[in-house]
C-alpha cells in the first residue's frame, strides 16, 4: 500500500511541475476568446442593471490561460433568455450556485483565453 501512495505522490509532483512549466511560458492572448468574454460581460451587465446585481471579471485565474465573468445578486429575471443562452454557449463552463448570504452566483469560465507561445 505504501508503494501505491508513493507512486501517487510522485505522479502528483510530476503533474504539478508540468503545470508550473506551462504557466511560466510566455502567453499570447486569443483575440476570439477575449471578444467572447467581452460579449458575455456586456450581456451580464445588462442583466445586472435590471436585477441590481454585480458583474465582475477575472483574467489569468486560476491559470494564465483562463478567464471568467461572474454575476452575483439576490435573484435574476431573464427577460431575454436567448442572450443568456448565447453567453453560456461561448463559455467553456458555466457554474450556478447559491451562497451563504442567499445570493445567486453565476460564473462563466473561459479556457484558452491565452495560449503558450511555442518555439
Amino acid at each position: 500500500m505504501d508503494e501505491l501512495f508513493e507512486s501517487f505522490d510522485a505522479w502528483i509532483e510530476d503533474v504539478g511541475q508540468e503545470i508550473l512549466d506551462e504557466e511560466n511560458k510566455p502567453m499570447l492572448l486569443n483575440p476570439a476568446r477575449l471578444t467572447q468574454m467581452q460579449f458575455v460581460y456586456a450581456v451580464l451587465k445588462k442583466y445586472a442593471l435590471a436585477n441590481d446585481a454585480i458583474v465582475t471579471y477575472k483574467l489569468n485565474e486560476p491559470f494564465t490561460s483562463m478567464g471568467s465573468v461572474t454575476i452575483e445578486g439576490e435573484d435574476f429575471i431573464l427577460n431575454s433568455p436567448k442572450w443568456f443562452a448565447r453567453a453560456a454557449e461561448m463559455a467553456s463552463n458555466v457554474e450556478i450556485y447559491t451562497l451563504e448570504n442567499e445570493n445567486i452566483r453565476i460564473t462563466f469560465t473561459f479556457h484558452e483565453y491565452a495560449k503558450p507561445i511555442e518555439s
